[in-house]
C-alpha cells in the first residue's frame, strides 16, 4: 500500500493537536445532564483524528427529506482493511417547524452521529488520551487568565443571558466570586455554548 497507517504518528499528530489552544478549546464539548454535565470528543476533534488517522473516508448521503423527516446515512470506510462501518439516522420534524430548525435539527443529529461512527473506527485508548490532553491545555489556558469568567458573564449579559443563569448551569455556588470559578466550570460554559 502507498501510505500505510502508522497509529504511532497518528498518536503523536493528535497529541501535538491537543496541545494547541485553539484546537483544544473546539475538541470539547459539554452537555447538560440532569445536575452535572457530560463532556466529551467534539464532532470537530474526531474529523481532524480521522483526517490523521489515514485511509478512512467518510460520506454522508440524504437519502430522503420530507416536512416530517428527514433519513441520512453516514458511511466510514477502512480503506486498509476495505471495511465499511454505516449508520443511519432517522430525523423526526415538528410538524409546525420552519425550514430552518428543519436543517439545523437535521445537520445536529447528524453531527453526533458522524461523531459517534467515526470515535467507532477509531483507537479508543489514543483517542481518550488526547481527549485528556486537550482538557489540560483548555484548564492551563483558563489557569492563566483570570478574567476569563468576568469576560464571559459581560459577554453573556450584552446578549440577555445574567450571571445567575450562568451560575446555575454550570453549578456554580453564588457565594463564589467571579474570579474564582474553576477552569473546568468555565470550560463547561465555553464548549457548552460552542
Amino acid at each position: 500500500q502507498a501510505r500505510p497507517r502508522d497509529v504511532a504518528k497518528f498518536r503523536a499528530t493528535m497529541l501535538d493537536l491537543a496541545r494547541n489552544e485553539r484546537f483544544a478549546e473546539t475538541a470539547i464539548y459539554a452537555l447538560p445532564v440532569g445536575g452535572s454535565f457530560k463532556e466529551g470528543p467534539s464532532i470537530h476533534m474526531m474529523k481532524a483524528a480521522l483526517i490523521e488517522y489515514t485511509n478512512l473516508q467518510l460520506l454522508t448521503v440524504e437519502h430522503g427529506k420530507t416536512r416530517e423527516q428527514s433519513t441520512v446515512e453516514i458511511v466510514v470506510w477502512e480503506l486498509e482493511k476495505n471495511v465499511r462501518t454505516i449508520s443511519r439516522v432517522l430525523v423526526l420534524h415538528k410538524p409546525d417547524a420552519k425550514d430552518q430548525t428543519i436543517r439545523w435539527q437535521t445537520k445536529a443529529e447528524v453531527a453526533k452521529e458522524t461523531r459517534n461512527i467515526i470515535k467507532s473506527v477509531l483507537p479508543s485508548d489514543v483517542i481518550s488520551e488526547v481527549f485528556d490532553e486537550c482538557i489540560k491545555t483548555v484548564d492551563r489556558s483558563i489557569g492563566k487568565n483570570k478574567t476569563a469568567a468576568p469576560a464571559m458573564v459581560k459577554a453573556f449579559e450584552e446578549i440577555g443571558i445574567n450571571v445567575q443563569r450562568l451560575r446555575q448551569f454550570c453549578g456554580v455556588d453564588k457565594s463564589r466570586a467571579l474570579d474564582d470559578w474553576r477552569p473546568a466550570e468555565i470550560r463547561r460554559l465555553r464548549s457548552g455554548c460552542a
